[in-house]
C-alpha cells in the first residue's frame, strides 16, 4: 500500500464514520483527521468546501523539511480526491506554543469569510487571517448544551471571543445574553454572528472589558454563566495578568456569587494538565461529555459544571 493510499483510506474511513452524524446535526465544519497516523502528525479541519491543516511547529533540518513537504503534498492530493477541495481552498498553518494570546494575532489581511453551520445556527469564520478561525470546534457539545438549556434564562458569557456560546444561548431563547470580552474586534464579530441569524442586537449586551476588573464590581446576577478564559494573558489592556492556574479559584468564586439559586456555571479551560482547586467539592467534571465525537484528543479541554443549590 502506497503512502498516498494509506492516508486517503484513513480520511475516507473517518468521513464515512461521521457522515450520518454530520447530516443529522446540520454540521458543516468538523475535524476529519487528528494525528491518526504517526507519520502524519497533522490536524485537518473541514469547513464546508475548504480545509484548514495544522502542523506542529518545530525547528526543521533539511531531511525533515523534505518529509514535511512530501506529507503536505499527499494531504493536498487526498483532500482533492476525497472531498474535491482544491489546493487554493487548503490552508496550511503552523501551530506552535503560543505566547500570551498570540493565536488571536493577525497572520494576513485577506478578509475572506465564509458561513458555516451547526445545529441550525450559522457562524462567520475566517480561515486565512488568523491562526484560529473564529469558532472553536471542540466547544460544539457545550454550544449544544447551552442551546438546549437557556430558554427564559439570564446568561453571562465571559471571555466570549466571537460570541458563539452567546449566540447558542440567544437562539435557545434566553431571556437576556451578556457577552464580555477584552477585544472590541471579536465582539463586533459576535454581533455580526447574531445578525446573521436574524437576531435583533438591541436585545443583547456586548461589553468590552477586562474581565478581571469587570467581575468584582458587577452587580447583576444570572441563571447561566459561561467562563472560558485563556490559559494566560498579560495584555496591556488588562489591569493585571491572568494565569488560569493561579486565578481560576478567584474567577470561579466570583461567578458563583453572581449565580442565582438553581443556576449553572460552566467553566472550561484548555490548559494541559489542569487540576481544579480541591475546595470546589461540588463541581462536576463533564469533560468527557463535552469532547466532540470527531476529536481523538480527549484532553483538548477540561470542563466543569457548577450548580448553585
Amino acid at each position: 500500500m502506497t503512502e498516498n493510499t494509506m492516508l486517503l483510506n484513513r480520511l475516507t474511513k473517518n468521513l464515512q464514520r461521521l457522515k450520518g452524524w454530520l447530516k443529522q446535526n446540520q454540521i458543516t465544519c468538523y475535524r476529519l483527521y487528528e494525528k491518526d497516523i504517526p507519520d502524519y502528525p497533522y490536524l485537518i479541519d473541514i469547513y464546508h468546501d475548504e480545509a484548514v491543516i495544522y502542523e506542529k511547529g518545530k525547528t526543521l533540518d533539511e531531511e525533515t523539511e523534505y518529509l514535511r513537504d512530501n506529507s503536505t503534498e499527499l494531504i493536498s492530493s487526498a483532500l482533492q480526491q476525497l472531498l474535491n477541495i482544491t489546493p487554493d481552498k487548503q490552508h496550511f498553518k503552523t501551530r506552535s506554543v503560543q505566547k500570551e494570546n498570540a493565536q488571536y494575532n493577525k497572520l494576513k489581511n485577506a478578509k475572506q469569510e465564509k458561513i458555516i453551520s451547526e445545529h441550525g445556527i450559522k457562524y462567520y469564520v475566517n480561515l486565512v487571517d488568523y491562526l484560529d478561525t473564529g469558532l472553536f470546534l471542540d466547544h460544539r457539545p457545550l454550544r449544544k448544551i447551552v442551546l438546549n438549556s437557556s430558554e427564559g434564562k439570564d446568561v453571562l458569557n465571559l471571555f466570549s471571543y466571537t460570541c458563539s456560546l452567546s449566540l447558542a444561548a440567544a437562539v435557545g431563547k434566553a431571556k437576556s445574553v451578556t457577552s464580555v470580552d477584552l477585544s472590541n474586534q471579536y465582539l463586533n464579530w459576535g454581533k455580526r454572528n447574531f445578525e446573521l441569524n436574524g437576531l435583533n442586537l438591541s436585545k443583547y449586551d456586548f461589553l468590552q472589558s477586562d474581565i478581571l476588573g469587570f467581575l468584582p464590581h458587577h452587580q447583576k446576577t444570572y441563571d447561566l454563566i459561561i467562563l472560558d478564559p485563556p490559559s494566560f494573558s498579560n495584555s496591556k489592556k488588562m489591569t493585571t495578568h491572568l494565569d488560569i492556574l493561579e486565578d481560576h479559584h478567584n474567577l470561579v468564586g466570583i461567578c458563583l456569587k453572581l449565580l442565582n439559586y438553581g443556576g449553572t456555571l460552566y467553566f472550561s479551560t484548555n490548559k494541559r494538565g489542569f487540576k481544579l482547586d480541591p475546595s470546589f467539592k461540588y463541581a462536576e467534571d463533564i469533560s468527557e461529555r463535552t469532547i466532540p465525537m470527531d476529536f481523538r484528543d480527549m484532553k483538548i479541554h477540561k470542563c466543569f459544571k457548577f450548580e448553585k443549590r
